[in-house]
């Protein structure tokens, strides 16, 4: 969701009407935009009771978004019942495989460390989409390989 969106969700949920919406288009758009930025850190200041600088929302938005890639390489993991350790080495593979990154490059799995948190430090070194990527990868030749497996009898 865009800024302005969030901002006329805001004002939605705080019951302007559509004139009043007008009025204020109106008052903003004949305003200095210093002027304006000052008036909302006053207000927010005293909302708050601090001026936390937006910088720190931003990083937020960044962590959660982090997390969420996490879980989602974490929860196509699951299904297969490998350990972490396996998991760990299928993922390796296969990010060397579809980048070329040298095992140097892929940070070391650390069992005390977790496969959770492996997959943040992957995900920070080699970026969330090269890792979901190579996760998806990863897990759907295991499932083509287990399919092509004879089972005994």
């Amino acid at each position: 969701m865009d800024r302005l969106t969030r901002l006329l969700l805001l004002a939605a949920v705080a019951d302007f009407s559509p004139a009043e919406m007008r009025e204020i288009f109106e008052r903003i758009n004949g305003t200095n935009p210093e002027d304006l930025e000052a008036k909302f850190r006053e207000i927010r200041k005293n909302i708050r009771g601090f001026d936390a600088p937006r910088e720190a929302d931003e990083v937020d938005l960044e962590a959660v978004r982090l997390r969420s890639v996490r879980q989602d390489i974490v929860n196509l993991f699951q299904p297969t019942g490998m350990l972490s350790a396996e998991a760990a080495v299928l993922l390796s593979g296969e990010i060397h495989s579809m980048y070329g990154a040298n095992y140097k490059d892929i940070p070391p799995f650390n069992k005390k460390e977790g496969f959770l948190r492996w997959v943040e430090r992957l995900i920070r070194h080699l970026g969330p989409s090269a890792v979901l990527n190579a996760s998806i990868q990863a897990v759907s030749k295991k499932d083509k390989k287990s399919e092509e497996d004879w089972r005994l009898s």
